[in-house]
């Protein structure tokens, strides 16, 4: 079994072969065709693992295992069964508060764009914003529970 998909933080295509996350593949096709990668894959991936890793794989083409991918930060895990493990960090997530998620994605989207006194200042108004909410009420009448560190 062979699935493809875009790789959507950096716009290379994406393979994986059979249940094996060590077959999964990230590929930089569009320069062995005379194209740069689009969609944000030239501002986002050096953005994620530094210029120079970003510049040799753009400009090389170069097609990136699982592993690999893994170990210079282009993915955060490798599981053998992706959409498995997607339902169940969904799972996690739609057990928390939408609006504090919201605020959290959008401030550490935010955090490199901007100089840290002004990040600071906007993530104390939004924190005292998210305090008001009734999800942020009932999550902290409920104790939830934090993940725990060995489940990240």
């Amino acid at each position: 079994m062979s699935s493809q998909g875009v790789y959507p933080a950096s716009s290379f295509v994406t393979t994986t072969s059979g249940n094996s996350p060590t077959r999964a593949l990230l590929r930089a096709q569009s320069r062995r065709i005379g194209i740069f990668p689009g969609g944000g894959g030239t501002q986002r991936l050096p953005r994620i693992i530094g210029e120079a890793r970003a510049l040799e794989i753009i400009l090389r083409g170069l097609t990136v295992t699982g592993p690999r991918a893994h170990e210079i930060g282009i993915v955060h895990e490798v599981v053998p069964d992706p959409l498995a493990r997607a339902l169940e960090i969904g799972a996690e997530l739609s057990s928390r508060g939408a609006e504090g998620l919201a605020f959290a994605k959008r401030l550490t989207r935010a955090a490199l764009d901007c100089p840290l006194t002004e990040g600071l200042a906007d993530e104390r108004k939004s924190f005292a914003a998210v305090m008001r909410t009734a999800s942020a009420r009932k999550g902290l009448q409920d104790g939830r529970p934090p993940t725990e560190i060995q489940k990240l």
